[in-house]
């Protein structure tokens, strides 16, 4: 039995091996690496640590994918198939990026008694998001062309449809795009932006009836939310934890790390993937650990893994077009459906490497630039 377990638990170990590596190549690069990201040039962040546990969790959604793939190539179905670590390198880092965005944007909410500046908040969050996704889909929509050979099986206005669909942030149902059944394989990650949108939207709501019954109503509209999608329950943790944010007395820091060291493992051999209150509770714990504590927040912090996260949304969102090369074009898909263990680890390691350095550029030549850009609020300033 404990054999079986530990078989079952092979590919995601593959993969944890492969993060490993991919850290080490970076870290050994750190100068080149750092500076190419522009992280010399970016403003110091806040909470360092924050941007390295972001880095980690778009590394982690990289060979989470790689296992994905495999499984797809040998069954058609796009699923893991083979233990709770493997299903964990993709639910959880989800969950982080969830906490990391209540943290930040409710927990702003609340330092600031309740006061929001909508126009502003969307205009952000429009130019941080957009420009890259729109990028994204025109790549999807390229890759499509090339394995269709770009050849309309469609009626271009039906293709033209399909497309438009893959552009509204998951908020809509996304089927193959000129007869190109596996199109979701390309952009399958994109599911999680539509809780992104909706807690922006919710915070001008969570503002209103803060004018009324104060922090009560913030937990209140998230607590709504979690009964309807469990997904906002790590919302709801994010949020405690802003709440928490600098009132862990120096002395519990070492305690700290090893409670929440233990609460990441427990979430990982409990759940075969982070969903749900408990499993938020958990990570909440390890959430308050990387950015209070003393040793976990110190190895998060380091300048490699903040460079991994400065690029972590063009990593999150571009990595299925590398992964897609190598496992279609590079190698046949027989070969990469059953890759040995080395080869595995070397294979998810070079994918990972190539999305970085694609994530780098796009970062560099579309995020950056355009991520400090407003849309409306110069116009409502000057009103």
């Amino acid at each position: 039995m404990i054999a079986d377990i530990v078989a079952t638990e092979v590919p995601g170990l593959a993969a944890l091996v492969a993060m490993g590596l991919v850290v080490a190549i970076l870290a050994l690069g750190e100068p080149l690496f750092t500076r190419a990201v522009g992280l010399h040039r970016a403003p110091v962040s806040r909470i360092p640590a924050m941007d390295g546990l972001r880095g980690v969790a778009a590394l982690a959604v990289v060979v989470h994918h790689c296992i994905v793939m495999g499984n797809y190539l040998r069954s058609g179905v796009w699923r893991i198939t083979a233990g709770h670590l493997a299903e964990q390198l993709g639910s959880l880092p989800v969950a982080v990026f969830f906490m990391i965005s209540a943290y930040l944007f409710v927990g702003a909410l609340l330092r600031n008694d309740g006061k929001v500046d909508p126009v502003r908040l969307f205009d952000g969050r429009i130019m941080r998001i957009a420009p890259l996704y729109v990028f994204a889909v025109a790549v999807l929509c390229l890759f499509v062309g090339i394995e269709t050979h770009f050849v309309a099986v469609e009626p271009p206005p039906a293709i033209a449809n399909e497309v438009g669909h893959w552009a509204l942030f998951g908020f809509s149902k996304r089927g193959p795009i000129n007869g190109f059944t596996p199109t979701f394989v390309l952009f399958s990650q994109i599911w999680t932006l539509r809780y992104e949108w909706i807690l922006y939207a919710l915070i001008p709501v969570m503002a209103l009836g803060y004018r009324f019954i104060g922090r009560a109503a913030v937990y209140l509209i998230l607590g709504v939310a979690t009964v309807l999608s469990s997904m906002f329950a790590f919302f709801v943790a994010g949020t405690i934890v802003a709440e928490l944010a600098g009132r862990v007395p120096g002395r519990w820091r070492h305690i700290l790390d090893g409670v929440g060291v233990a609460a990441l493992i427990a979430t990982v051999v409990l759940f075969a993937r982070s969903d749900g209150v408990v499993a938020a509770v958990l990570l909440a714990i390890f959430f308050v650990a990387a950015i209070e504590g003393g040793i976990v927040r110190a190895a998060f912090s380091g300048p490699t893994l903040r460079a991994l996260g400065t690029i972590s949304y063009s990593l999150y969102l571009i990595h299925a077009f590398p992964l897609w090369v190598v496992s279609h074009w590079l190698l046949s898909p027989a070969t990469f459906a059953h890759l040995g263990l080395a080869k595995m680890v070397a294979v998810d390691a070079g994918v990972a490497l190539a999305s970085i350095a694609i994530a780098i550029v796009t970062y560099r030549v579309i995020e950056a630039p355009l991520m400090a850009r407003r849309l409306f609020s110069r116009h409502f300033a000057a009103a």
